[in-house]
């Protein structure tokens, strides 16, 4: 089995220790072994662009569940002002908007900020139960 060295630690490994570029052979492999290259990856991440760069693939990664890109999802927010659908408020701390939608159809509904979804989900999308909570809170 042929070893190959490491271009940052200067070890020497097989190639079991090696990844290999994507969709290449064994014969293209990383400079850097695995344990470098993590290294390296764990250093980056940790920095504000490195950051910024996980946070816009998780947000991207989200939105997919729903069926949206970043940009659709930009056109919703800019169709509702940039505020939740039931309160008109901006979401606080420069959060983005939650996605509302049917947990039987899964057809979106609308953006809320943090606190209507909570409360739409504490009450179990459940509209009778809504209507019970609006007679409560009429009491005097």
């Amino acid at each position: 089995m042929t070893l190959y060295k490491c271009s940052k630690c200067g070890g020497t490994k097989y190639y079991t220790s090696w990844y290999t570029k994507k969709g290449m052979k064994k014969k293209y492999l990383n400079k850097n072994c695995r344990s470098c290259t993590l290294e390296a990856q764990k250093k980056y991440n940790n920095t504000p662009h490195g950051k910024a760069a996980i946070t816009l693939l998780q947000r991207k990664n989200h939105l997919k569940q729903y069926g949206l890109t970043p940009e659709s999802y930009q056109e919703m927010v800019d169709a509702q002002n940039g505020v939740c659908w039931i309160c008109q408020k901006p979401e606080k701390n420069g959060n983005n908007l939650s996605v509302d939608h049917c947990h039987d159809s899964g057809q979106i509904r609308g953006l809320l900020c943090r606190g209507c979804n909570m409360g739409i989900a504490g009450l179990k999308h459940d509209k009778n139960l809504l209507l019970v909570a609006i007679r409560y809170l009429k009491q005097d």
